[in-house]
């Protein structure tokens, strides 16, 4: 891509005429020389550093209103929406069922309950109509 060679993008740019820079001499001694010689690379590590900063921004910038890249952020971010919505829909199609299946299970215990009640309704009727021929029976026959 474009842009990512400008994130790796490393200046080239000698910073030593914007620093001020400690003159190191021959006749200094050598822990002079080296803590001279840190604090000037430390000091040139500075400015490239706000350098690649300035470049990074410059090229956010860049990236952030680029029309190419926003186009190919807008369908990304419709096709994540897509799938969040499919993804929401195999969820409520998965529940459905399951309500369904539950509801189908809960119509059926209940009819099994309703027939096991008619069931003893029925012996207990037929009880009773056996109990009520039978107490006819002797009656019509003077045994009572």
């Amino acid at each position: 891509r474009f842009y990512d060679g400008w994130y790796r993008f490393n200046s080239w740019r000698d910073f030593s005429h914007e620093v001020d820079l400690q003159e190191i001499d021959e006749g200094m001694c050598r822990e002079e020389k080296r803590y001279y010689q840190r604090e000037n690379q430390r000091m040139l590590q500075l400015h490239k550093r706000n350098e690649v900063k300035r470049i990074r921004t410059l090229v956010e910038r860049a990236q952030k209103i680029d029309p190419r890249l926003r186009k190919m952020r807008e369908a990304e971010d419709a096709a994540r929406e897509k799938e969040r919505q499919d993804r929401a829909a195999e969820k409520e199609r998965i529940r459905n069922e399951e309500f369904q299946r539950k509801a189908a299970i809960a119509a059926k215990e209940k009819a099994q309950k309703q027939a096991a009640q008619d069931n003893i309704v029925n012996e207990r009727n037929t009880i009773k109509q056996c109990e009520a021929d039978t107490f006819a029976f002797f009656k019509k026959n003077n045994l009572v």
